[in-house]
């Protein structure tokens, strides 16, 4: 366009020229590869930014080159940058060189391509599969394009017009797919998971896998705990999208962690439903609590969150809300038998399936039986485990059993010896497993669990 405007500017040649060059040069180095050092500087230093006290500062200033990325693969931010510069280059360098333009820009996308696949970059999978799908629409137009210079007028402008009409029915494919991914990812395949147990790991995480083994028995499979997760993404995708119902084991440091504070954020930014099973250890939290948790957090605990769209404003208003939620006790102190402590698990359970609208299938009282059975035949010594010669090489009339020895007067401990019981009693052909007083250890075999 300049050259049509400006018909007696000869290009290299005279003062007009000249100027015009240097004036380019200057504003593509002020633009183009000034920002280009600075999104390559930032990519550099990001994972140690973040890390920094100035931390969710540096987040917020770069949301736009990083937010949507996984943090894992904030170098592709680089990749993409050099992608358009490339791709603008090429295009405007090699207008008089059809063919070399092509083929270098076939290069440039089909690398592009095959690293996506490779990295998966984008924190939504369906963007990741949207970018693949553009590519190779693109890589396709390109290639096709290779043929049209070969052609007569008449082939030329049918093979125009094909391009034309595939473009148009790939677009509307493309349009109706994604409105079906919507529908299908919203109404069908909205939640994987029934439950998700989120809980802190040292306070809770016997419990938390306790409970997941009581679901099971009660025909709920489709248990997520949050250990079993590795990224603060994962946490924010499950808990947003992949599950129904966000369960919350509330004990004495539940509230004051980063992990547990994203799940619970998470949860009620996805509007998901949010029970709350509070321990003994656990205290109410004033508004003062709430108030101050920016000081409750590290600043490179803000700065991921912040990463992964979770920001301070959301955890205070989802604490807020659960100042007004119902909340579901449970008593993990001294509860004198197990087959009391049992029942405690049992109704406490059953309050949080029944908020979180599941039906038991039946096998609700397998464990609970297990262990009944378990005490009453520690009084008679018949198990199923092999019999133990006698001194004299004979073999004894009674079977012995399996004695747990473990800490049961601290909550962890006593889940921790309920889970090794339940693993050891499906293993065994005809189990009886479990544990006691020390005047009870007349069983052949000792399990003790050191904690």
């Amino acid at each position: 366009s300049s050259l049509v405007a400006h018909r007696s500017i000869a290009c290299w040649d005279g003062h007009p020229h000249d100027l015009l060059v240097i004036l380019g040069m200057l504003s593509m180095g002020a633009f183009v590869v000034a920002y280009l050092a600075l999104v390559i500087w930032a990519t550099i230093t990001y994972p140690v930014k973040v890390s920094e006290e100035s931390g969710l500062r540096f987040v917020h200033r770069f949301d736009f080159l990083f937010g949507k990325l996984q943090p894992r693969s904030h170098h592709f931010a680089v990749v993409m940058v050099v992608r358009k510069l490339l791709i603008c280059l090429v295009t405007v360098t090699l207008v008089n060189h059809p063919e070399v333009q092509l083929t270098c820009l076939l290069v440039v996308l089909v690398g592009n391509g095959m690293y996506q696949c490779a990295a998966w970059p984008w924190r939504v999978d369906l963007v990741n599969y949207l970018d693949i799908v553009l590519n190779f629409t693109l890589i396709s137009f390109l290639s096709v394009g290779f043929l049209k210079g070969s052609f007569d007028e008449d082939t030329s402008e049918l093979l125009a017009q094909f391009l034309v009409h595939l473009a148009l029915s790939s677009a509307g494919v493309g349009i109706v797919g994604i409105v079906c991914a919507v529908f299908l990812q919203a109404f069908v395949f909205k939640c994987p998971y029934r439950i998700y147990l989120s809980y802190e790991m040292r306070e809770a995480g016997m419990l938390a896998r306790w409970l997941k083994l009581l679901l099971a028995n009660q025909g709920c499979d489709d248990v997520k705990l949050s250990a079993d997760l590795e990224s603060m993404d994962e946490h924010i995708d499950t808990c947003m999208r992949r599950t129904a119902n966000v369960v919350v084991l509330l004990t004495h440091q539940t509230l004051s962690t980063v992990w547990c504070a994203v799940d619970i954020a998470a949860a009620f930014r996805g509007r998901a439903q949010i029970v709350w099973v509070a321990c003994d250890d656990y205290q109410a939290i004033p508004e003062e609590f709430i108030d101050e948790l920016t000081g409750t957090f590290e600043v490179q605990e803000l700065s991921m969150m912040a990463a992964g769209g979770i920001h301070l404003r959301h955890v205070k208003a989802a604490y807020a809300e659960m100042q007004q939620a119902p909340v579901v006790r449970l008593k993990r102190g001294d509860h004198g038998s197990a087959a009391t402590s049992e029942a405690e698990h049992m109704r406490a359970l059953t309050e949080v399936m029944q908020s979180c609208k599941i039906r038991s299938v039946g096998k609700a009282e397998t464990i609970g039986k297990m262990v009944r059975t378990s005490i009453r035949g520690s009084r008679r010594s018949r198990t199923s485990m092999p019999r133990r010669p006698s001194a004299t090489g004979e073999t004894a009339d009674d079977q012995r059993g399996v004695f747990i020895l473990g800490c049961t007067s601290d909550p962890e401990a006593d889940c921790r010896c309920r889970i090794v019981q339940a693993v050891l009693a499906s293993t065994l052909e005809h189990p009886l497993v479990f544990w006691g007083e020390e005047s009870e250890l007349s069983s052949g075999y000792v399990l003790v669990l050191l904690t």
